[in-house]
C-alpha cells in the first residue's frame, strides 16, 4: 500500500501515459521504453506477482510482455517514421538498450521503495488475537 494512493496511481497513469504516447510517436524511444519499464516492473511487484504468471488469473503475464516489448523498442529504436528519425535523432543500439533498461529498473525500484505501508490500526490482544485499537477522544468545556 502506499500511503497517499492517489499520488501513487496519477504518477504511475502519468509515466504510463506519457510513456506510450511518446512510444508510439517514436519520440525520445529509450526515455518512453524506460517509462514503461519503471510502471509495469512496479505493477508486477506489487499486484501481479503473487497471482502467479498468466493472465487469466490476474498474473503478470501482460505486464511483463508489456516490459520487455519497451525494451525491445529501447534496443532497436522506434523506426522509420518516427519523430526520433524526423528530427535526425540515432536512439538505436545496445547502449540506449541499456539506459531504457537501466532507467526503467532504477524508476520501478524507486517506486517500490517510497512505498509505506499504512500503519496497522489493530493491535495483538493478550490472547493473541487482534483487537481494534480504541479511539481516544477529548472532551472540551465550553468556556
Amino acid at each position: 500500500r502506499y500511503r497517499n494512493g492517489r499520488v501513487a496511481a496519477i504518477a504511475a497513469g502519468v509515466a504510463e501515459t506519457v510513456g506510450g504516447l511518446l512510444l508510439i510517436l517514436g519520440f525520445l524511444t529509450p526515455l518512453a521504453a524506460a517509462a514503461i519499464i519503471g510502471v509495469m516492473l512496479a505493477a508486477i511487484a506489487t499486484v501481479h506477482v503473487r497471482k502467479g504468471l498468466w493472465n487469466t488469473n490476474g498474473g503478470m503475464e501482460l505486464p511483463l510482455v508489456y516490459a520487455i516489448v519497451a525494451l525491445a523498442l529501447g534496443f532497436t529504436g522506434a523506426g522509420a517514421f518516427s519523430v526520433d528519425r524526423l528530427l535526425g535523432l540515432d536512439l538505436a543500439g545496445p547502449a540506449y538498450g541499456a539506459v531504457a533498461l537501466v532507467l526503467g529498473v532504477f524508476a520501478g525500484l524507486y517506486a517500490l521503495a517510497v512505498r509505506r505501508p499504512e500503519p496497522d490500526q489493530r493491535r495483538p490482544d493478550l490472547d493473541g488475537r487482534s483487537k481494534a485499537e480504541p479511539t481516544r477522544t477529548v472532551n472540551r468545556v465550553a468556556a
